[in-house]
């Protein structure tokens, strides 16, 4: 929250923690549990998705469930709470701020984007996006993208088998309806787009789908075990292997560069000119920075804890879902830059925060 110079962060419980430059901790209560997704609107107005999978007993398909979306004042970090049925997935915020949310399904039905305007203050059933995908396996919508430039939504969702391929759809906002469908590899995980292409990560199948925007082509780049996250770092598209443990670059030479250490990776974050890289063992995290220009890597922070497992590929997660840790749990390192250029990184399972500072000034 740049007009604050400080860092909301949100635990999986009932807490929101504000930590400021200085280092000072402020811990607020929220109104409901399960927080699982934040998104900056215009303004600075942060949204929170909360809420429970309405499939675990006792809350079986029922409001009680409580499931919502907190729109937090970045002036007064007062709340608006909007009660909603269903969990949502992901979060898409457009230039106007109203908010796009793709939700579990309850059973067998078709596929939907749910919509809030006005600061979530207003939600109609009857202005969601309907899709003609019919779905009936849970938790399989996995990222929703807005692309300004298009006035497109791109939504990635997994398929209802693990041996089926997953799909991309791109959805005209302005027309409500589905304008391409691409099926992609196998438990697809994560994408990225720029003006000319889309670049998706397919978990089970060792691939990036690489689709042109322009025209019908689709290309399938192999990739290192497992690729789990992309970045865009200029005009270069970079893949994280998990289980690979490499670094690998989509398109120009298509180099690969092992990670310098044993465990799995977990995120891909730009900082600055570079890539930070997020990985764990079963003792410690580790935060490492690649230097593209020459394509090393340093390490900028080792913690010990004890972790355990750490793998995505043992679908040791509710639903039997690969290509995550648990459900709506689809990263287990989440990072933001602020506006002076440090990069702050939340760790999930050790509860613990790290900001990172890339260089300081003379006698800080």
């Amino acid at each position: 929250v740049p007009e604050r110079d400080s860092v909301l962060v949100f635990n999986n419980e009932d807490r929101m923690a504000e930590v400021a430059a200085s280092g000072d901790v402020k811990v607020h209560t929220l109104p409901h549990s399960f927080p699982t997704r934040a998104a900056r609107g215009p303004g600075g107005r942060v949204y929170l998705a909360y809420g429970p999978h309405q499939s675990y007993w006792p809350t079986v398909y029922i409001w009680a469930a409580r499931n919502g979306i907190l729109s937090i004042d970045p002036a007064t970090l007062n709340l608006y709470d909007r009660r909603i049925p269903r969990q949502p997935l992901d979060l898409a915020v457009d230039t106007d701020g109203v908010l796009y949310l793709p939700q579990n399904n309850w059973g067998g039905e078709n596929q939907f984007i749910n919509i809030l305007e006005d600061n979530v203050r207003n939600l109609e059933i009857g202005k969601r996006i309907e899709l003609p995908d019919r779905i009936e396996r849970e938790t399989t919508q996995r990222v929703v993208r807005y692309d300004h430039a298009a006035g497109q939504l791109l939504l990635l969702r997994a398929g209802e088998r693990d041996d089926r391929p997953s799909v991309l759809q791109v959805i005209d906002v302005e027309r409500r309806e589905v304008v391409r469908r691409v099926e992609v590899g196998r438990n697809a995980t994560d994408l990225t787009f720029d003006e000319g292409k889309i670049y998706v990560a397919n978990f089970d199948s060792d691939t990036v789908s690489v689709i042109d925007r322009a025209g019908e082509a689709v290309e399938a780049v192999p990739t290192g075990r497992a690729p789990l996250r992309l970045a865009h770092l200029g005009d270069r598209v970079f893949v994280l292997n998990h289980i690979g443990a490499s670094l690998q670059e989509i398109g120009g030479e298509g180099r690969t560069y092992p990670l310098p250490l044993e465990g799995t990776a977990d995120n891909l974050l730009p900082f600055g000119d570079g890539l930070v890289v997020t990985a764990h063992n079963a003792e410690s995290l580790m935060v490492l920075r690649f230097e593209p220009a020459e394509g090393i890597f340093e390490s900028l922070h080792t913690d010990a804890y004890p972790y355990g497992e750490t793998r995505f590929d043992t679908h040791n997660a509710a639903f039997y879902m690969g290509g995550q840790f648990g459900d709506a749990v689809f990263t287990l390192t989440r990072g933001v830059v602020d506006g002076r250029g440090r990069l702050w990184v939340a760790d999930f399972l050790s509860g613990r925060v790290y900001r990172i500072v890339e260089s300081a000034p003379a006698g800080a």
